[in-house]
């Protein structure tokens, strides 16, 4: 998926020129894109986790239906699919429990307040003996 979206900012950029959209509407889509979409798209395939043959099946559909959806032949469906199909292709994933949240990961140092931040939530702690998890690996807690 992280090429087809590469191919629909190819093809705004592309189609926006020839359409007459302004020159730095085409610059703020694709350096907005670039800043915030396109680490999204890839971030994504970091999470997917195959545990089945059943899974491998429902994630070939899922990618398949939503490349052919996102075909673009204008500037304009080339943009709005550029914000829509992230978090479209995320949201079907984790409907069909695909992906993992790997947002959790809590470091607590000795003597000093250390602060992790993930999407899902922010901790802040001092104590005198460090403790680690990562769920991430789905290891136990180590205190050090």
């Amino acid at each position: 998926m992280g090429l087809h979206f590469l191919n629909l900012l190819a093809t705004f950029e592309q189609k926006a020129e020839d359409e007459g959209i302004d020159k730095e509407e085409i610059i703020q889509t694709l350096q907005g894109a670039l800043i915030e979409q396109f680490p999204e798209m890839m971030g994504i395939s970091k999470q997917i986790l195959i545990k089945s043959l059943d899974e491998l099946v429902a994630l070939s559909n899922i990618t398949l239906s939503l490349h052919t959806l996102s075909q673009a032949n204008t500037a304009e469906e080339a943009q709005s699919w550029i914000y829509e199909l992230p978090m479209l292709y995320s949201r079907q994933l984790a409907q069909e429990f695909l992906t993992v949240n790997n947002q959790t990961h809590i470091t607590i140092t000795p003597n000093a307040t250390t602060r992790r931040i993930s999407s899902s939530f922010s901790y802040e702690s001092s104590l005198p003996n460090p403790v680690s998890i990562d769920s991430i690996n789905q290891n136990l807690p180590t205190i050090a």
